[in-house]
């Protein structure tokens, strides 16, 4: 009977080599949310800078910004991936604001579509937009909730009662549309960029403030809206592109559960690209990160059963890296 032959181990070089790494892996076109048509998995949550986001079903997501709500905003958005042909993919999205201060009543509502195309496996195009509309009326009797310790809930009720008596009743109504183009080159699994673009193109607002208002407030309603303390105003526009406009570039990276974005941008109102260019979040649950943790724990189980030794590995071929890829 033939002696077996003894067979070394893996060198250190190998074992790094064949070690899972997200910049060695091919790039996926399904990975962002932000700008995209796509949606978060069933299962998935996102929280980051620009709010919490949950995927309550397939290709639905829900999410709401904290810190908004802290404040007496409270606040929804929804996205549905509605349709799926080959390489486009379609969304509808909704937003719900509102602000409840006593009798003062603010809302926003917004409704939207977002497309997107995957022209490549490493190149795709969204574009999309959406309409908004805002109505504030009736004057606030309620102190915001950050506001309680230092605003005097009594001089607010006074002036709100002083306003009343001189027969003012507020009344603004406003709606906008705005158009968005995002593409974004995708380098790896890890490495991208993105280049984004939002413009204000039209505008429209009608508000009745009432004859006389207190000089106090009619001053300041003038520095905010020009012409509007004069009581009524009724008034729509449209905007170039130069108007408002909002273009950003950046670097996208992305880890199996934090993706953080950096990047620069231009518009015409200071800081106004900040949001959009920089943005970094935690990311859990969901068929796709699932699936990587079961890759990642069987590469550390398996890795037990490699011997290591001090043999230098031959260099990986090309083709090699093509089938790791």
């Amino acid at each position: 009977m033939a002696k077996a032959e003894e067979v070394d181990g893996l060198s250190k070089d190998q074992y790094r080599w064949l070690k899972p790494r997200r910049y060695l892996l091919p790039a996926n076109p399904y990975g962002q949310v932000d700008y995209t048509a796509y949606t978060l998995e069933w299962g998935e949550t996102k929280l980051g800078l620009a709010g919490i986001h949950l995927g309550v079903l397939p290709r639905v997501q829900l999410g709401t910004q904290p810190v908004l709500d802290l404040v007496g905003v409270y606040n929804i958005n929804s996205k549905i991936n509605v349709i799926r042909a080959g390489p486009l993919d379609l969304s509808i999205q909704g937003q719900m604001h509102q602000v409840p201060l006593g009798d003062f009543q603010g809302s926003y509502l917004g409704a939207g579509a977002m497309g997107t195309l995957i022209v490549s496996e490493a190149w795709s195009i969204h574009a999309g937009g959406q309409v908004g509309s805002v109505v504030l009326s009736g004057l606030p009797t309620q102190v915001p909730a950050l506001a309680k310790g230092y605003v005097d809930a009594s001089l607010l009720e006074e002036w709100s009662a002083e306003a009343k008596a001189r027969g003012v009743d507020p009344t603004v109504r406003a709606s906008g549309t705005i158009v968005k183009l995002a593409t974004d080159f995708r380098l790896n699994r890890r490495d991208s960029f993105v280049l984004q673009g939002q413009a204000f193109t039209f505008g429209k607002i009608r508000a009745n403030l009432g004859e006389n208002l207190p000089d106090s407030a009619a001053q300041l309603i003038d520095v905010v809206v020009p012409g509007l303390s004069g009581g009524a105003i009724d008034a729509e526009k449209k905007f170039s592109v130069t108007d408002a406009y909002v273009v950003t570039l950046s670097y996208q990276m992305t880890w199996r559960k934090v993706d953080l974005r950096l990047g620069g941008g231009k518009s015409p109102s200071t800081l106004a690209w900040l949001l959009q260019a920089n943005d970094v979040s935690y990311r859990f649950g969901g068929k796709t990160r699932s699936t990587e943790r079961r890759y990642k724990k069987g590469w550390k189980r398996n890795r037990k059963d490699v011997s290591v030794n001090g043999h230098a590995p031959p260099p990986p071929s090309s083709d090699d890296k093509k089938r790791r890829s």
